[in-house]
């Protein structure tokens, strides 16, 4: 079983960016909230299930197949404040 690396990218309002090499995603949104004092913009609706996310099939299911999408983030006021790029690496 080939093990997978993930690029997280966090990139804000202004379009700065900050990457992660990880293979624990939940772990590393976690972190990216915490630092950048963001708040998933479907909370308190809806939470980010880390735990799918830290699994070995982290995959969002769409109608194109696997893939990830953009999770949008906000600033303690409501405000957009940026979002978190997903990237599957091939580990050798």
């Amino acid at each position: 079983m080939q093990k997978h690396k993930y690029l997280v990218v966090w990139e804000d309002l202004w379009h700065n960016k900050e990457s992660y090499l990880t293979n624990k995603i939940g772990d590393t949104i976690k972190q990216i909230e915490k630092d950048f004092e963001v708040i998933w913009e479907n909370e308190p609706d809806d939470q980010i299930n880390y735990k799918k996310y830290n699994s070995a099939d982290p995959y969002d299911v769409g109608t194109f197949g696997k893939g990830f999408y953009d999770l949008n983030f906000n600033d303690q006021e409501g405000e957009f404040a940026g979002r978190i790029i997903i990237f599957d690496l091939q580990a050798d």
